[in-house]
């Protein structure tokens, strides 16, 4: 039964802390309680995880993204809270919708044009 035990270990998220920026490792999820230093993403899209935690410090921050029996443990090169522009900028989500809303208005103007 998971208790008062954090989400990762220490020792595993050191391990993770060497690894190159963008690097995903999926490990299992130990407990239930955040490991310190770490606080919610408002800014993150979770896809289908229950949360996304993010550890709060300048730069190379290690981002958590806990689903129901595992959790999956990233390192970014900045931390989009110092950056939500460029965050917002390069989230690929966001840049998925504003392709998709762009082919979509160049579609309806190619309809409506006159010339045709």
């Amino acid at each position: 039964m998971r208790g008062a035990q954090p989400l990762v270990s220490a020792a595993a998220l050191d391990r993770v802390r060497v690894l190159p920026p963008g690097r995903r490792v999926t490990m299992s999820r130990e407990g239930d309680v955040l490991p310190p230093g770490f606080a919610h993403s408002p800014f993150s899209i979770p896809w289908t995880a229950r949360r996304v935690y993010r550890e709060v410090s300048a730069t190379d921050a290690l981002v958590l993204a806990v689903f129901e029996d595992r959790v999956v443990v990233r390192r970014e090169r900045f931390h989009p809270m110092a950056h939500p522009l460029r965050h917002l900028l390069f989230d690929r989500f966001a840049v998925v919708v504003v392709f998709l809303v762009a082919w979509l208005v160049a579609s309806r103007r190619r309809g409506n044009d006159p010339r045709r």
